[in-house]
């Protein structure tokens, strides 16, 4: 009986000459066999190594026999002498399949997280924004309390740069709307208002793994932001926050995700218009908001359009088009009426 390794190895030389290839003697099992008293050990102590300790068993080996062997070599020599002795793995739960949107900026997942990134008063509160299609992280910051007011101007940035979104996706914290409201005047908060207002629809996440994306950067920022931000001596806001600009750029760029396999910032992904790259156009270049070409932000109100006494088309023009696609040209000169139901 020979391995798959080996019979690879011989495949080769009997393509090349097979009229004169002959099969040699082995050369016998390049392991030698465990002394008997390493074997005899391991029947007697496995009943007692409860839970199965493997490094336990090496240790214990060249402290007894001066047997030296690593611990994946004892737990190989185990689980194939002694498979009795491995416990049956416990039944994880089940995988469950999420949804993934077709399109950039059909969707951005939204949260906050408190955590003591560094020692204070109270605890620093990271926001992260991601968009569901790409997994690119479109924004984030560290602030010191998580208010409506602090995610307003956190998520500013990133509507200028990339446009609003369809869709976004916050948990059910009672400041993001407990639940998702049925139209512009069945909000409940100020933050589902906002967003509304300007078209975007707002989504609850009925549970965390439901909105397992920004999950998992909530993850992965602590196990390294916190060491991070220890090894630089940081313990403000400001240089907090250039720090993590950094790791999201590293983020963005360098891992491959797994479903895509792709990194955030390919440019091969589909944008709304099912082109394969964001457009670009010249920064004076008036672009038509029509659904053929931007479905997913077709569903801008006319209430800018009427705050700014100005046609909508003259709104949705499109900015200089350095690395995303739709910027709102005048969002920054909205102003709200405050009345009921607007």
């Amino acid at each position: 009986m020979i391995s798959r390794t080996r019979l690879y190895e011989l495949r080769h030389p009997w393509r090349a000459h097979k009229d004169t290839f002959t099969l040699e003697p082995s050369g016998g099992a390049p392991r030698p066999d465990w002394p008997a008293a390493a074997h005899t050990f391991l029947t007697d102590f496995l009943p007692h190594c409860q839970p199965l300790n493997c490094a336990l068993l090496a240790d214990e080996l060249a402290r007894r026999h001066n047997f030296q062997r690593s611990r994946a070599a004892v737990a190989a020599y185990v689980r194939q002498h002694f498979p009795q002795a491995f416990p049956a793995p416990k039944r994880g739960p089940k995988p469950r399949r999420r949804w993934q949107c077709a399109a950039l900026g059909e969707l951005w997942q939204h949260d906050s997280s408190p955590h003591p990134w560094w020692p204070a008063d109270a605890y620093p509160v990271l926001l992260l924004t991601l968009d569901d299609h790409s997994r690119k992280i479109l924004a984030g910051s560290f602030v010191r309390s998580d208010t409506t007011w602090d995610h307003f101007p956190h998520l500013r940035p990133p509507i200028e740069t990339c446009g609003l979104p369809a869709g976004l996706y916050p948990d059910g914290l009672s400041l993001f709307g407990h639940r998702s409201p049925a139209d512009r005047r069945d909000t409940h908060s100020q933050f589902q208002r906002a967003f509304t207002a300007l078209g975007t629809a707002h989504r609850v996440a009925p549970d965390a793994p439901a909105k397992g994306k920004i999950e998992r950067r909530f993850d992965t920022f602590p196990k390294r932001l916190v060491s991070l931000l220890a090894y630089e001596k940081i313990t403000d806001c400001k240089n907090a926050n250039a720090l993590l600009q950094t790791q999201i750029a590293w983020h963005n760029q360098h891992p491959v995700c797994r479903t895509t396999g792709r990194t955030p910032n390919a440019p091969t992904l589909t944008t709304p218009s099912g082109q394969t790259s964001w457009p670009t156009t010249d920064a004076n270049s008036p672009v038509r908001f029509c659904s053929n070409n931007y479905s997913a932000f077709e569903r801008l109100p006319t209430a800018i359009a009427e705050a700014l006494d100005t046609p909508t088309d003259w709104v949705l023009q499109m900015a200089r088009h350095n690395k995303l696609w739709l910027q709102i040209h005048a969002l920054s000169q909205v102003r709200w009426s405050g009345r009921s139901g607007d």
